[in-house]
């Protein structure tokens, strides 16, 4: 599993976290926003149709492999208990 990084959001009530090409948003109270997967048409979100898994961004559209399947699977677990906020004090 590749290690997790915070990188810096846009929206200050969120925490954004990266690893490999999985991206996902912690809102302040805690909860984890669905996996995402950075492609080269934006962020794209893990969709169900039926038995099919499918990445699905605007103007993109991929069927995710049973690899990525399990990779957004271990990157939600490891998002349940994120790293420390990073201080901000100056």
């Amino acid at each position: 599993m590749e290690p997790v990084t915070e990188v810096p959001s846009p929206k200050e009530k969120f925490r954004a976290f990266i690893s490999g090409d999985m991206m996902c948003l912690i809102n302040e109270s805690g909860t984890v926003g669905s996996p995402m997967r950075v492609t080269a048409s934006g962020l794209a979100t893990l969709v169900w149709r039926g038995e099919a898994a499918v990445w699905v961004a605007r103007g993109f559209e991929e069927v995710a492999t049973p690899e990525q399947i399990t990779a957004a699977r271990g990157f939600m677990e490891q998002m349940k208990a994120p790293p420390a906020a990073a201080s901000t004090a100056q």
